[in-house]
């Protein structure tokens, strides 16, 4: 019998996609009993996988303003893929990835009013943890994603951005990839580089745009 507080992945026969059963996350919403913000004394947290300070990479947390930490109630953790059947029927297996978190020094200030080179701090974490979660064959996909105040689910006030990844490709996406692939192979064209070309030329649903970026609002 399997330990009801471990997280696993159960397989959905009838979407095809997999489904993350993660118990501990119940443990997530509960308030701390320090009054103590547990990000401002990241030296309590778990042991960080990458440390910056000012825009290098360095080895401690004595000038810290960007850290990369495990997740302290993890959704997924590193582990080998072993499929198991419950009843012969339904498949299960044990939840195999990383889940961090990326932390700002400033527990006052959202990603979106710091410097630009405290931005690129963040972004590099991204980019850096990424490169190093290819290195493992139970790595298939990653997302960042970061939760902004309680309303949107952070369960901390102090700003911070969490990465995850999981064994397989989401169905969504990998319905987008294949979209695209087809298109591909029909128009000898990028698919996304269409979409951008005909929204920069109606202009209709652009939010943003600059040299090296646009964001729009879907048509669909």
């Amino acid at each position: 019998m399997k330990n009801n507080k471990q997280a696993e992945l159960r397989h959905d026969l009838l979407s095809g996609d997999w489904v993350i059963v993660s118990p501990s996350r119940a443990n997530v919403g509960k308030k701390p009993s320090s009054k103590e913000c547990p990000f401002c004394n990241i030296e309590k947290q778990e042991k960080p996988t990458l440390i910056y300070s000012n825009g290098k990479e360095v080895n401690d947390l004595k000038n810290w303003t960007t850290v990369v930490i495990p997740n302290k109630f993890p959704i997924l953790t590193p582990g080998k893929i072993k499929e198991e059947k419950e009843n012969d029927f339904y498949i299960r297996t044990k939840s195999s990835g990383f889940h961090e978190i990326v932390v700002t020094k400033n527990h006052l200030k959202s990603l979106a009013y710091l410097p630009l080179k405290k931005v690129k701090e963040v972004f590099d974490c991204f980019q850096k943890r990424m490169i190093e979660y290819k290195k493992h064959d139970f790595v298939k996909c990653s997302f960042v994603f970061h939760n902004h105040g309680s309303l949107a689910g952070a369960s901390q006030p102090h700003p911070h951005s969490q990465i995850l990844t999981t064994p397989f490709v989401d169905n969504e996406f990998r319905l987008f990839l294949d979209n695209a692939k087809s298109y591909y192979s029909r128009e000898k064209q990028c698919l996304q580089c269409k979409v951008l070309e005909m929204e920069k030329k109606n202009k209709k649903r652009i939010i943003f745009e600059n040299d090296n970026f646009i964001a729009y609002i879907p048509f669909a």
